[in-house]
């Protein structure tokens, strides 16, 4: 449910960053690598800097 101005009007639950990122982006994507924090981290760096 999107409306006139392409936003989305409900939330949506996705399984994994990369099927958030396809949906937003309409194809496929590693939403690891794309999404990315205002300075630039992707999802992937955040993630691995927190494993150690």
């Amino acid at each position: 449910k999107i409306d006139e101005n392409g936003i989305l009007q409900e939330n949506i639950l996705f399984h994994s960053p990369s099927y958030a990122a396809a949906f937003v982006i309409g194809g496929n994507v590693n939403g690891l690598t794309q999404w990315k924090t205002k300075d630039g981290r992707t999802l992937k760096e955040i993630e691995n800097s927190e494993d150690n």
